[in-house]
């Protein structure tokens, strides 16, 4: 009765490959037919040692008289009968099974004869007294109605009743199509009904559980838009899928499919492969292009799906490859589990724990059962799924803090290189500022120094003493433009405070801070701007360090260049939905090899050397521009170096007007 439970979590396909590949090596094969009575206690036997089994390949060579003739007493044997194997393999044979079934007691029994799994199967009972006389024959068959059925599930079997102190034979004639398997139980009734609740139960359960968790997880991508948890659901499916095919299929529907899909079944490990590619791709971060266990893992997925399909048509060939392609598939999880945990990867412990409980529970119970004759029970397969679910629930709440607490310490990081970049920008440009404000101080010194000295001359000149103090104004308002080019900068603005701005004004503010540096290098610098003032949506503080990226990435590519000269362009142009701002930055340096152009905007990639660059300046205004649905590309179509950046241009509320303070 415990036995009955397995086929219902998927393995039932799984067991009866092992036991075609390894059960033969363990069991001595005799001959002959005889064989002592099996005699019948008060508990659920396991009776399949009882059969002696013939082998019919072609379904006609022998007849129950021919058979009856060989195996009644006092007869001469004929026929090569084999003890019970327990399982056939795969193939399109007949069997012949026989055994003598006495009941020592004083009482007669009633028990049920039946195949302990559900199994396609057509199986003919003939019933005999031990002398050869015929009680009467049973045709049961997985294909018949379920009303002309002695059992309510698909488990094909007869009800057996014995008179006390008597023997009985039974023959039992068995075909199929595709797997042959023979192992039977003489069940109490009492012990059979339970085994039957028990199977709709565990389907009920299963796959009530599978909705369950489907629902759950698809909540949780909902709330967090991971796509472990999309795989996770594929992997739920997949696995619910088997599950249907290799059990409940044959004991509910098997027998009112049409006959091209009746071995289906034996293409569901193909769904569990498949499905356990996905998910271990996905949980634990292999990529294709960079993982050997990715690429393993999924070649294995594609020979099982491959299987799947030779499995339909012919599975006495390609069933038989099932088992290997499971086996392969836990060895190479399991093995990318300890890479990622030699990596580092904690999470990775539960996606391990989860795939070794299947496999040892499958392991201890073929081991115990057939190799060491220890009783395992087959519960133990259903506690390994039950934990198997468990870890791998807990494992991906665990994947998520762990990955979401990388995530916030790596923003962290990231915002303090930021302002390092900041702080070595303003250090670069600290020379060039300086010497941008001292010379207005001494302009200003220089005219006020005038200014006293017509103050004292008598008439007082007031013309020249104003132009005097215009030019002080001037000049102030220059210092003052620098200052707050300089405030704008270095300012940390909300990112969510956007304001409409003049890209004019951005490019002097900016150009204020790198003027100096610029003309120190000996570079020429072009500048080409629209005459009316173009405004797009923003932070000014953001916009400036984007310019000031680009300038500071020019001025190193062209400070060795034999001519030097860094140009500026700001125009405007009709983009696909709407107008667009352009800045474009040329500049005569070497250019950018091919090979890097496609992580330029990768964080921290860069072309310094150690200790010059933090590598963040791209990839950081490629983050500013796309959150203000702009965009910045490098120009591979272009002769020299080129960078453009496209914002779409905005229509100003009020008025506004360029600095001239320049």
């Amino acid at each position: 009765m415990a036995s009955g439970l397995s086929p219902i979590f998927g393995f039932s396909s799984f067991r009866r490959s092992l036991s075609c590949c390894f059960i033969s090596l363990f069991l001595c094969i005799a001959t002959g037919p005889a064989v002592a009575s099996w005699e019948v206690d008060d508990s659920t036997q396991d009776i399949s040692d009882a059969f002696q089994v013939l082998v019919d390949p072609n379904g006609d060579n022998y007849s129950l008289d021919k058979v009856l003739f060989d195996i009644l007493p006092g007869k001469i044997p004929q026929l090569n009968w084999e003890p019970n194997r327990k399982s056939w393999g795969y193939g399109t044979q007949t069997l012949w099974l026989h055994a003598a079934v006495h009941n020592p007691s004083k009482d007669a029994v009633h028990r049920v004869l039946a195949l302990r799994y559900s199994c396609p199967s057509e199986v003919t009972y003939h019933l005999l007294t031990q002398d050869g006389t015929l009680i009467r024959t049973i045709q049961a068959g997985t294909f018949s109605p379920i009303e002309g059925r002695d059992l309510k599930l698909n488990i094909v079997g007869i009800y057996l009743d014995i008179p006390a102190e008597s023997t009985i034979l039974v023959v039992v004639q068995q075909r199929s199509k595709s797997l042959l398997d023979t192992h039977y139980d003489l069940r109490l009734l009492q012990d059979h009904q339970q085994m039957e609740w028990i199977y709709l139960a565990a389907y009920g359960l299963y796959f009530g559980l599978a909705l369950a968790l489907f629902v759950h997880n698809l909540s949780l991508f909902v709330s967090v838009y991971d796509r472990v948890y999309l795989a996770y659901l594929a992997f739920v499916l997949c696995m619910s899928a088997t599950m249907l095919f290799s059990s409940a299929y044959y004991a509910l529907f098997w027998y009112r499919m049409p006959a091209v899909l009746h071995n289906m079944p034996y293409a569901t490990p193909a769904f569990s492969n498949i499905g356990a590619a996905l998910f271990a791709s996905a949980f634990l971060r292999l990529r294709l292009a960079d993982s050997k266990w990715a690429r393993a893992i999924w070649l294995v997925a594609g020979l099982s799906f491959l299987a799947a399909l030779a499995n339909v048509y012919q599975p006495e060939f390609a069933a038989p490859l099932n088992p290997f392609l499971n086996i392969f598939m836990a060895i190479l999880s399991v093995s990318a589990c300890i890479s990622c945990i030699v990596r580092g990867e904690r999470y990775a412990w539960f996606l391990l724990g989860a795939i070794l409980c299947p496999v040892l529970s499958v392991a201890s119970y073929y081991l115990g059962n057939h190799l060491f004759k220890v009783s395992i029970p087959s519960e133990i397969m259903t506690i390994a799924f039950a934990l198997e679910m468990i870890l791998m629930s807990v494992g991906l709440s665990h994947r998520i803090y762990v990955l979401k607490r990388r995530q916030r310490k790596f923003k962290q990081e990231q915002a303090e290189l930021l302002q390092n970049s900041k702080m070595r920008a303003l250090n670069n440009m600290a020379s060039g500022v300086a010497h941008e404000v001292n010379n207005p101080l001494m302009i200003i010194g220089g005219y006020a120094e005038v200014i006293r000295r017509l103050i004292k001359r008598e008439p007082l000149n007031i013309e020249k003493i104003g132009d005097n103090a215009q030019r002080i104004i001037t000049t102030v308002d220059r210092i003052a433009f620098i200052v707050q080019a300089l405030r704008s900068f270095a300012h940390e603005q909300e990112e969510t405070n956007l304001e409409t701005l003049c890209m004019q004004d951005i490019v002097h503010q900016g150009l204020a801070l790198c003027e100096s540096r610029i003309h120190g290098f000996g570079i020429e610098l072009k500048l080409d701007m629209e005459e009316h003032s173009l405004f797009v949506k923003g932070n000014q503080s953001d916009l400036i360090q984007v310019l000031l990226s680009l300038i500071d990435n020019a001025i190193l590519a062209v400070a060795e260049s034999p001519k030097k000269w860094i140009h500026l362009t700001v125009q405007n142009h009709q983009g696909s939905s709407s107008d667009m701002v352009t800045l474009s930055l040329e500049d005569s340096g070497s250019g950018i090899a091919p090979e890097f152009r496609s992580q330029l905007f990768h964080p921290f990639f860069t072309t310094r050397v150690v200790g010059s660059g933090a590598g963040l300046s791209l990839s950081r205004a490629l983050g500013i521009l796309t959150s203000l649905h702009g965009k910045i590309y490098f120009d591979e179509n272009s002769a020299v170096t080129r960078f453009v950046i496209e914002l779409p241009q905005e229509i100003p509320t009020e008025n506004f007007t360029v600095n001239e303070a320049i």
